[in-house]
């Protein structure tokens, strides 16, 4: 379809509903008409953001919810059991490490501070006093197999 047949529909569209073709919405490529949720193949009981940690559906309106209708999962138990006002300025912390474990006994109010300064010990410092890379695993660029990129 050519560019100006598409323009001709367009304006005609524009027409029918009374506005200008700058107001028309672009709905190229949303159809809305899969699976979604639980009823997708790909569902897999859970939902959780990049960073890996659960995500809780809790619709739109919540004061806890993100723009698409989610909170996170430990948040929400944090706050039920001690209130908004005990995270002013506070960031969770899961105590023994696992994102997924939600428990109110395996979570912590931190200030940044005090939060930094717990992952800060956990890494450890090389020789130099440098902190060391969590990407190295906590291992020095010496003890690292030398790439060679396919050169001999």
């Amino acid at each position: 379809m050519s560019a100006k047949s598409t323009l001709w529909r367009r304006k005609k569209r524009a027409e029918a509903l009374g506005c200008s073709v700058e107001d028309l919405p672009d709905n190229r490529g949303r159809h809305h008409n899969g699976p979604h949720g639980m009823s997708h193949h790909r569902w897999n009981g859970n939902l959780t953001n990049r960073q890996g940690y659960k995500l809780v559906r809790v619709g739109r309106k919540h004061p806890l919810a993100c723009p698409n209708g989610y909170a996170l999962e430990h948040v929400l138990v944090w706050v039920a059991a001690h209130g908004v006002e005990s995270l002013n300025g506070k960031i969770l912390h899961h105590k023994n490490g696992e994102k997924q474990d939600n428990r109110l006994e395996n979570l912590e109010a931190l200030t940044q501070a005090k939060h930094n300064a717990l992952h800060n010990s956990e890494r450890g410092r090389d020789a130099l006093g440098r902190f060391r890379s969590r990407f190295l695993d906590n291992r020095e660029h010496s003890e690292l197999p030398e790439v060679t990129h396919g050169i001999p």
